[in-house]
């Protein structure tokens, strides 16, 4: 296989497209469109967003590494464990009023929502306009795991087999919570509920398969040709859309979707411009910040669908402003703590 090159524009370019099928997600724009085959590709790409960023975190970050097993990658893990962390209660932080306001919005009582918001703060990293950061708690969680597992040096095979069990039960157990067989009651269905909080899309088993595949990727250097991520992409697509319901399957394919995504933009060659890191630094503000322009749209217009064109036009455009306000004021010494706040 070929060494893989330094120029990384072409991941910018994916990170901000991924950015904005993320708050797409969020604002469902096509919620009302009777284009079967737009809303057809756009179902089909959305769920590729989130599970893209973390193959590229995880490349990006053992690309630089020289040796997995070396006590300098294991502190750079903590460091990036910290920094995830980090951003987490930051953000979460930030985001208290919209949050506070959502329990308000759906009442309950002080000590329900109380116990409610630490289950959800500690397991599930997404609440109310706050979804988007079931990334960086899930993160946080794979990244220790992965930190063990190169503590106790298990080689890339082994590591690659645990990722497809966690893959797999974490995939079956998410089914089963949506299917919900009937009669399904008492205390061992609401254990089984519960524990979906750590296996579902928000910590270690069903994702964590992403960031063992990007470290792979990046130690041996995986360069599929374009025969093979076209392939890939068809296979995976084909496998999401002919044969719906087949949860694992449509699991699977999903991965095959992500790898021949990530392999694609990895491989664009699109030289060398500014344009491109600011599409990076873009990107993070988008993800970091679309839901709080899609709670202020619902204050000023009193819509609380979340759904349309309007509202997915409106955010997107406030999004991108800001952030290019953020690169703009980030450029200036006194705002140098934006670089922590969107790193």
């Amino acid at each position: 296989m070929e060494k893989t090159t330094g120029n990384y524009n072409g991941l910018d370019l994916g990170k901000f497209i991924m950015a904005i099928l993320v708050v797409s997600i969020h604002t469902h724009p096509l919620a009302d469109c009777a284009n079967r085959l737009l809303y057809a590709i756009w179902a089909n790409l959305s769920p590729m967003a989130v599970p893209f960023f973390f193959v590229t975190t995880s490349w990006l970050f053992f690309n630089r590494e020289d040796d997995i097993y070396s006590e300098k990658c294991r502190e750079d893990l903590r460091k990036r464990i910290c920094h995830f962390g980090f951003l987490y209660i930051l953000w979460e932080i930030l985001y208290l009023p919209c949050i506070l306001t959502g329990y308000y919005r759906a009442g309950g009582s002080l000590a329900f929502n109380t116990v409610d918001y630490i289950r959800k703060f500690i397991l599930v990293g997404s609440n109310y306009y706050s979804s988007q950061f079931w990334f960086l708690l899930a993160m946080v969680y794979m990244l220790i795991v992965l930190l063990l597992f190169l503590k106790w040096r298990l080689s890339l095979n082994k590591i690659f087999i645990i990722s497809c069990l966690f893959y797999g039960i974490g995939t079956i157990i998410n089914h089963l919570i949506e299917i919900r067989p009937d009669g399904a009651s008492g205390i061992l269905w609401l254990l089984v509920r519960y524990f979906s909080s750590l296996c579902n899309e928000s910590i270690v088993l069903a994702r964590f398969i992403y960031i063992a595949l990007g470290m792979i990727m990046a130690k041996r250097h995986t360069v599929l040709t374009k025969g093979k991520i076209a392939l890939f992409f068809v296979i995976g697509v084909l496998g999401r859309t002919i044969v719906p319901g087949w949860y694992l399957l449509e699991s699977v394919a999903l991965l095959l979707e992500v790898i021949a995504v990530f392999q694609l933009f990895m491989q664009l060659d699109l030289g060398s411009h500014p344009i491109y890191k600011k599409l990076r630094e873009s990107s993070m503000v988008l993800y970091y910040t679309h839901f709080y322009f899609i709670f202020l749209y619902e204050l000023v217009f009193h819509d609380f669908s979340q759904s349309g064109w309007k509202l997915f036009g409106i955010c997107l455009l406030c999004c991108l402003l800001f952030s290019a306000l953020v690169i703009r004021l980030k450029q200036n010494h006194s705002f140098r703590w934006l670089k922590t706040m969107f790193g």
